[in-house]
């Protein structure tokens, strides 16, 4: 009785140990994490820009580090560099076998999905694209699913259940060669997508 339940114990831990080595399809990614050195908005560059209202500029890459220097309305200063921090990433699921074709950013391939599918987006890029995590790595491809970014008609069969929570910080250095972050996320700037803004860049409310 006593070598029964040894063994049976021992194929419990086998069992346990086996389980926890075994490869999960769709695990979520790890966050926060931070993509460094990336500017993500459509047409974004990093160079001259313009405060379009008062911006606080902090130590570090956090809204509770002190602030070093405040941006006035109408100022101009250099944007250096920009990290984005994914605080939550985002989950879309499948009803059924969804094909997604995109000529121009997937050529003549096809993703196809299922049901077994976990899909996490983790920001969007430009131009229709974006940075998702699927099968526990780290890609991207058509922003296919609807949200701010992309307001057309759902694809049937996909549902968007929480859009990824993202923070853009980036590096600034105003006239007198003070530097700090600023929390550029929903920030009122000029200058920072010069292909798609009049030139020079003028803030709206300075016409």
């Amino acid at each position: 009785m006593r070598l029964y339940k040894s063994i049976a114990l021992l194929a419990a831990a086998v069992a346990s140990v086996a389980g926890a080595q075994a490869p999960v399809r769709n695990p979520p990614p790890q966050v926060p994490r931070v993509i460094r050195d990336i500017c993500p908005e459509e047409g974004c560059e990093y160079g001259d820009w313009i405060a379009c209202a008062p911006l606080n500029v902090r130590q570090s890459e956090d809204d509770s580090s002190p602030v070093v220097f405040t941006l006035a309305k109408g100022t101009q200063f250099r944007a250096l560099t920009g990290n984005l921090r994914v605080l939550r990433a985002g989950l879309v699921v499948f009803r059924g076998t969804v094909r997604i074709t995109d000529d121009e950013i997937l050529g003549n391939d096809t993703l196809v999905f299922t049901p077994a599918d976990s899909l996490y987006p983790l920001f969007y890029g430009s131009e229709g694209s974006g940075s998702w995590y699927l099968h526990g790595k780290e890609g991207g491809g058509p922003w296919f699913f609807p949200d701010v970014h992309n307001d057309s008609a759902a694809t049937p069969g996909v549902v968007l259940i929480r859009s990824p929570v993202v923070k853009w910080w980036v590096r600034v250095r105003d006239a007198a060669s003070r530097e700090g972050w600023l929390n550029a996320t929903n920030a009122s700037i000029a200058g920072s997508a010069p292909h798609y803004e009049e030139s020079p860049p003028r803030c709206p409310q300075l016409l």
